[in-house]
């Protein structure tokens, strides 16, 4: 699951057509309650919910998905 809220930053960034700069700005809008897929994919395997080796299956981008499975 990845999860955005329409926030003043992220409203910016769609009118200017800044649209590749919204995963950037998902990651780092956590205390907002924004999540991307791999910060929820880190999350289950966290949790035991699923494996590493189906998260990496699923991801968008293996290297961020090791960096938040070992962040927490």
């Amino acid at each position: 699951l990845e999860l955005m809220s329409c926030t003043d930053a992220i409203s910016s960034l769609i009118r200017e057509g800044k649209i590749f700069q919204i995963p950037n700005s998902i990651q780092t809008s956590k205390a907002l309650g924004m999540f991307s897929l791999d910060q929820d994919l880190a999350r289950l395997v966290r949790t035991g919910k699923i494996t590493e080796e189906v998260a990496r299956s699923r991801c968008q981008n293996p290297d961020d998905l090791k960096r938040y499975i070992g962040a927490y």
